[in-house]
């Protein structure tokens, strides 16, 4: 994915030992799954492996899992094999250790048997209907939709609400900006937004879904 940057292994060995050190909570999921587990770890500097606090696990030995690691306001993923000693897992290999660069605004397509709906609706008349729309990408700053009705008619630059709900997620309602639309043969158009509220507690939502996004994508890679 172009917007994740490899960790050098030296840098990684440090962030992992911070981690450990503050006992900082963190996320993980087995391949194939959609389960998340939560826990902390601790380090044997020796070795350089890192072992699981989470007593609650049951899993096959060299279990390929995804971890999301949020660490001084970065967000990291490494994919790796967990391990079992006598009485932890654990995990050594930091190869694939990742940078999610926010920078970058990177774009992240729906999976297919993720659960998601989304309207948008003409600011202009709070009584306008609420058109249904396919989801085709989405980033923090802007939603790539598909219009599935013909009616009521969008415009460039027109301001609308944008309704939509990914996965597990609640609601989010954010007022957009057509930035541009671009006519598909046999069904509605296409829709470029930008989102056009900037509140804190917006950005966090979309900055959310954009994570879980990332995380799932990274580990299905």
């Amino acid at each position: 994915m172009d917007s994740l940057s490899q960790v050098e292994k030296n840098e990684v060995f440090q962030i992992l030992s911070r981690i450990a050190a503050r006992q900082t909570e963190i996320s993980f999921k087995a391949h194939n799954s959609e389960k998340i587990y939560k826990t902390t770890i601790d380090k044997n500097a020796a070795r350089k492996q890192f072992y699981l606090s989470n007593q609650d696990l049951d899993f096959d030995v060299k279990l390929e899992v995804t971890f999301k690691i949020i660490i001084d306001r970065k967000l990291f993923f490494l994919k790796t094999n967990l391990k079992k000693g006598s009485i932890q897992y654990f995990f050594e290999n930091t190869d694939n250790f990742f940078e999610l660069v926010r920078r970058k605004k990177p774009r992240f397509e729906i999976p297919q048997h993720w659960t998601h709906a989304a309207k948008v609706q003409g600011q202009d008349n709070p009584g306008e209907l609420k058109s249904p729309v396919t989801i085709l990408d989405l980033s923090r700053t802007g939603m790539r939709v598909l219009i599935r009705s013909e009616l009521p008619r969008y415009q460039k630059d027109q301001v609308v609400n944008l309704y939509f709900k990914i996965h597990r997620r609640a609601e989010i309602m954010v007022k957009s900006k057509i930035i541009y639309l671009q006519g598909k043969s046999g069904t509605g158009p296409v829709i470029g937004l930008e989102y056009a509220d900037s509140s804190i507690l917006i950005t966090n939502k979309i900055q959310n879904v954009c994570d879980d996004l990332a995380f799932y994508w990274t580990a299905e890679s």
